[in-house]
């Protein structure tokens, strides 16, 4: 079972660097699936292998002259904020809820939604005009509601990102993606160094987290090799694939755990 794990990080990193998916909003449901790992453990390995994952890519993007970071400064800062306090209120869900399978229940069903409402609206992309907000305050309360989210539900940041980045700041597929590694650095990074340091990190595999960082960093390379391949369309169609593929995931996860 092990190995079909550390497949899927691989399979799932290497997407979520080509699409900016950030790779944990497949490993989160797929491991909540087929691990026998609690809902903590498994948001730990999966932001984590995500963090991996992102940071190779900035890096890599910012080295190449890619990455606006000086207008998406604002926004992944208030990742970062929003970041620690989704971690946060996990923690308080798991210590006021007895049950284990309703913690799953409730993540894959908040996941669910928030998945097929950016389906719907990748779908209908092109006939959506964007917003194409500007204001640094609008732009901070993106990135705090985006980096809650993700650290609540342990995915990373996902299609969510995404698809928020094209709606609200009208970037094409591939921008947004940069847009999106960018404040799962920013997001991810001030979760696990909150959970760090508060002391509040799970029983882990530490071998098996281990694997998973290296495997989340080679899917960066293989995904951000890809992505020069590719164009905006082909992303788009792959990251419509990849939200079906959650949906169903996510509603039998719920279903199973109620």
């Amino acid at each position: 079972m092990k190995i079909l794990m550390l497949l899927v990080v691989l399979f799932a990193t290497t997407v979520g660097a080509l699409c900016g998916i950030g790779g944990g909003v497949i490993i989160k449901p797929v491991f909540d699936l087929v691990s026998s790992y609690d809902a903590a453990s498994i948001n730990f390995l999966s932001s984590s292998t995500v963090l991996a994952m992102a940071l190779y890519s900035v890096i890599n993007s910012f080295l190449n002259k890619k990455l606006d970071m000086g207008n998406n400064l604002f926004l992944a800062i208030f990742a970062a904020v929003g970041g620690v306090l989704g971690g946060k209120s996990f923690r308080l869900l798991k210590s006021s809820v007895s049950s284990a399978n309703s913690i799953v229940a409730i993540q894959s069903f908040v996941l669910m939604v928030l998945i097929i409402a950016v389906y719907i609206y990748t779908l209908n992309k092109k006939k959506i005009r964007p917003l194409n907000i500007s204001s640094q305050l609008s732009k901070s309360l993106l990135g705090f509601a985006l980096g809650f989210i993700s650290s609540f539900l342990g995915i990373g940041g996902g299609p969510i990102n995404v698809a928020a980045f094209s709606y609200f700041l009208g970037l094409d597929s591939k921008k947004a993606a940069d847009c999106s590694l960018f404040t799962i650095v920013f997001g991810q990074s001030a979760n696990i160094l909150t959970t760090v340091m508060t002391g509040s990190v799970p029983a882990l595999d530490w071998g098996m987290l281990g694997i998973m960082v290296v495997l989340g960093i080679l899917g960066g390379i293989l995904g951000r090799k890809l992505n020069k391949k590719f164009d905006n369309e082909t992303i788009d169609r792959l990251f419509n694939y990849c939200n079906i593929l959650i949906i169903l995931i996510c509603f039998y996860n719920f279903i199973r755990n109620l």
